[in-house]
């Protein structure tokens, strides 16, 4: 399984031919993954940096949708 670039919490990947197979034919179905992506509560400092330092390279006119999640790490780490 390939997981693409920019996969979201609550994405929804489908498997085809991947599932279970149906018991009186034998075909199998197809296999819908659910992604779970967790984010960690405690950093380190080193961490907070670099978070920091990756969150100023980010162009937030391609990536409207981090906007909010960004202003909430620099808000967290006081910039």
């Amino acid at each position: 399984m390939t997981i693409a670039v920019g996969t979201q919490h609550g994405d929804l990947l489908r498997l085809s031919g991947k599932g279970l197979p149906n018991l009186r034919t034998g075909r199998r179905g197809d296999l819908a993954v659910v992604m779970m992506i967790e984010v960690p509560k405690k950093l380190t400092e080193k961490q907070k940096k670099l978070l920091g330092a990756f969150a100023e390279t980010e162009d937030h006119r391609f990536m409207p949708e981090s906007t909010t999640f960004w202003s909430k790490i620099k808000e967290h780490l006081g910039a």
